[in-house]
């Protein structure tokens, strides 16, 4: 096949390549180089906690959000800015409309999250990018593999398209990092008074987001062959 951009699965999982054909690399084009790539850390039945923003252009921008009020003060210290989900979303949605740019996600987290949360889904729906089921579909009999134990995750393709994995993408311990964070809020009700131990969970919780979201567009940018621009994540 022509324009044939591959990688190769890990081998617990397939034996097969993992393809992006010349189809899909097209339907990846815009997302990748115009999309603005968001990712979301919170509870899956709850109010999002933290949204990461970046984007594409000269100088790359990432921004990190607090949208539960619970985390206010720790998002405060760490110079976030603070904002209710449900405002921020209708931001996000007016800034794709006005550029023309999609809001690019690994996953539906962010579209169940605007469903849940705010009336804003039938717009979110016309910006909205999730291009997981994409990437997932290109590889084909790999993921339905009977030998594989679970289907492959962004750190599983950055991996095999030979791009470096930052230590904290796709941690499994968000969901842990965010419990003990919010405990500890509770209990003393300032970030300066919570343990050095919850600090140390947030900071690395704002990592993982930043690099989750950075992970998904370098990925991306790697399969349409623009390695030269991809964001440099070391």
């Amino acid at each position: 096949m022509d324009n044939l951009v591959t990688a190769v699965l890990p081998s617990d999982m397939a034996d097969t390549s993992y393809s992006v054909d010349e189809a899909t690399r097209e339907a990846l084009m815009a997302p990748a180089h115009r999309g603005l790539f968001i990712d979301v850390k919170g509870p899956v039945d709850d109010l999002p906690v933290l949204i990461t923003c970046c984007g594409p252009g000269p100088v790359l921008t990432i921004q990190q959000v607090v949208t539960d009020m619970a985390f206010a003060d720790a998002g405060l210290a760490k110079d976030l800015r603070v904002q209710s989900f449900d405002d921020l979303m209708a931001e996000l949605i007016e800034r794709a409309v006005e550029v023309d740019r999609g809001l690019v996600t690994w996953g539906a987290g962010l579209t169940a999250a605007t469903e849940r949360h705010t009336d804003l889904g039938r717009k979110l729906a016309t910006v909205a990018i999730d291009v997981r089921p994409v990437l997932l579909d290109a590889a084909g009999s790999a993921a339905a593999s009977p030998r594989k134990r679970r289907e492959p995750d962004l750190a599983d393709l950055l991996r095999q398209a030979g791009l470096p994995i930052p230590r904290h993408l796709g941690s499994k311990q968000s969901a842990q990092r965010l419990r003990y964070v919010r405990q500890q809020l509770r209990r003393h009700d300032a970030y300066a008074s919570i343990t050095s131990t919850a600090k140390a969970k947030w900071t690395k919780l704002l990592h993982q987001g930043e690099q989750d979201a950075l992970g998904l567009q370098q990925l991306l940018m790697a399969l349409t062959g623009n390695s030269a621009s991809m964001p440099d994540l070391t």
